[in-house]
C-alpha cells in the first residue's frame, strides 16, 4: 500500500515484541514517502536464545506490525503484518490490506477510531485461527 502523494505518511506500530530502534523502546514512528524503518530483536533474548528455543516456544516471538496509512490528515488505508522468529530467522507476512481511495475525487472520512477497531478485530480472528 505505497502511495504516490508526496504528503503520505505512515504511521507504524507495533503490538508485541520488539522496537523500531536499536538503542531504546520506539514501538510507535511515522515516516515519509522515502523513509526506512526496521524492528529491531527484542534485548531480552540473545541470538542463542533464539537459536535454542523449541518450536512451541516460537509464539512468544511473534508480534503485529500495523502500518496506517496518511495522506495529509486523511487515512487513505492500513496494513497489518505479522512478523515472527522461526529457525533461526526473522520473517514477516502480510495479513491483509485495506485502501480506501478517494470517491468522486474526495477522501472518505475514515476515522482513527475506526481503523483501529478494523485492525483488532482482524488480529483477534488471525488469533483465533492460530490457536486451533
Amino acid at each position: 500500500m505505497l502511495s504516490n502523494n508526496n504528503e503520505a505518511k505512515y504511521l507504524c506500530r507495533i503490538d508485541g515484541m520488539g522496537s523500531f530502534s536499536n538503542d531504546e523502546i520506539l514501538l510507535n514512528k511515522t515516516i515519509g514517502l522515502d523513509e526506512e524503518l526496521c524492528w529491531y530483536v527484542p534485548t531480552d533474548y540473545t541470538y542463542d536464545d533464539l537459536k535454542n528455543m523449541e518450536f512451541k516456544d516460537t509464539e512468544i516471538l511473534t508480534t503485529f506490525i500495523e502500518i496506517i496509512n496518511y495522506e495529509g490528515e486523511n487515512i487513505v488505508g492500513f496494513t497489518i503484518l505479522d512478523t515472527f522468529y522461526l529457525g533461526g530467522y526473522y520473517a514477516s507476512k502480510k495479513i491483509v490490506s485495506i485502501e480506501f481511495p478517494k470517491i468522486n475525487g474526495e477522501y472518505q472520512d475514515i476515522s482513527l477510531d475506526y481503523v483501529n477497531d478494523r485492525i483488532n478485530e482482524i488480529k483477534a480472528s488471525r488469533s483465533q485461527i492460530l490457536s486451533i
